[in-house]
Order: structure tokens, then sequence, then C-alpha cells
């Protein structure tokens, strides 16, 4: 399958996702769902990250066991650039059918330690799981049920306190969507939480995964199906490693 086609699913996700938060008023149970279908509906053509945390973990984890190919590479940093234009679009439509004030943010009662923490241990949460389960299991619905599950677990018990966002494209493109049409501060003022915070819940996630999957026969198994794929076309490549990470 040709590359640009998986970096266009993988807009279409980033966008989807961005739509589903902002339509649904940040509704945890639709924006669970809509997540499942959308990672089981197109993930097997561009692997589903939607988020840019999940796309350097991954490719973090690939170098970690010598699996990242030049291809790899180049295609990853593509998903991270359409990322970002994707979720901007999705926010800009969710809110066009649904106008709101709705915004991602810290709190009323929360500090912006708690908001930081909350968003690093969910997001880290949620990579751990998209690095193992997308490792040991081949089922795409279990898989992604998996991914789904943990967005909703996460949203229930943080989203009172730092707003549950766990995606910093996905975030900032809302908040700085309404900035925009409010030309409200308030929308922006603590939007590098939702960058810090998952960055470091994804740096801790994904060396806890490294560690985890160390001499995991599965690992090894997959490995050598990247490397025998990353010998072929780039372009034509039907890798089996096409999969829910």
């Amino acid at each position: 399958m040709k590359m640009w086609r998986r970096v266009l699913a993988e807009a279409q996700g980033t966008a989807l996702l961005a739509f589903l938060i902002t339509a649904s008023g940040g509704n945890p149970y639709a924006i669970a769902l809509g997540l499942w279908i959308d990672i089981v509906g197109i993930g097997f053509i561009g692997g589903a990250h939607f988020n840019p945390i999940v796309t350097l973990s991954v490719m973090a984890k690939k170098k970690y066991f010598k699996a990242l190919s030049k291809h790899e590479i180049m295609e990853s940093t593509a998903y991270l650039v359409v990322q970002f234009p994707a979720a901007i679009i999705g926010a800009i439509s969710g809110l066009a059918i649904r106008p709101s004030d709705f915004m991602i943010n810290i709190g009323e009662n929360s500090s912006i330690f708690q908001g930081l923490f909350a968003e690093a241990v969910f997001t880290g949460q949620m990579v751990l799981v998209i690095l193992i389960v997308g490792e040991l299991m081949e089922s795409k619905l279990v898989s992604a049920l998996a991914v789904a599950i943990t967005v909703l677990a996460g949203i229930l018990t943080v989203g009172s306190i730092s707003g549950a966002c766990f995606n910093p494209f996905v975030c900032s493109s809302i908040d700085i969507v309404q900035y925009i049409r409010f030309n409200d501060s308030a929308y922006i003022d603590n939007l590098w939480i939702y960058y810090a915070g998952p960055l470091i819940g994804g740096i801790v996630a994904t060396i806890a995964g490294c560690v985890y999957l160390t001499d995991s026969k599965f690992t090894k198994k997959r490995d050598e199906e990247t490397i025998n794929c990353a010998t072929q076309e780039g372009e034509n490549c039907q890798c089996a490693l096409i999969k829910m990470v």
C-alpha cells in the first residue's frame, strides 16, 4: 500500500477524533466508542496513531529493537506533519455543527501540577497499552477495544482534573480554534500542560514497554517481519506490521 494512502488515513483518523470530541461536547462514551470505530475502520491502513506521542513512542520502540527502517522514519515524520492540521479541520467541523464554548482545561479546583500529573499518568497508560497490546494481540477488534477502554477510563477518572486530553495536537487544535473564535486567552493559558504531561508520560511508558517486551518471543518474531518488510519495495510492501500500534 502506497505511503500517501497511509498518511491520508492517519490524517482522516486524527480529524475524526477531534470532531468526535467537539461534536459530542466531550462525552466520554462517544469519544471512546468513536475511537474504537476509528481504529478498527482505518487502522489496518496506516496504524491508527492519531497522536504524536503514540507516533514517537512507536518509533522509539522500533529503534530500541533495531527494527526501524528509513521508510518507517519517513512515514512517521509524515504522520507528525499531518496530524495537527487534520486535528484543526476536525475541531472546526465539530464546532460548526455544534457551536459551543467547549474547551479542554484544568479543572477549577485543580492545580497545575495535578493537571500535569493526570495527563502524564493516563497518556503513559494509553501508550503502554498500545505498545504491549499491539505486540501481543493479533485481533484488531480486541486491540482497538483495549485502547478505547483505556481512554474511557482516563476521561472518567481525570476529566474533571485535567480535561483528559492525552493528545497534544488534538487538544491544542480545539483550544486554538476556540481562542480564535472568542479571542479569549483562557483557552490557551494552560496549553503547555497538554504537551509536557503527555510527553513525560509517553517517555516513561515507552521505556517501560521496551523493558517488558525485551526477550519476548512475540517481539523477536515481529522484528524479523519488520526487517524483512523493510528490505522489500517500501511503497509496495504488504507487511504484517501494519497493525494496531
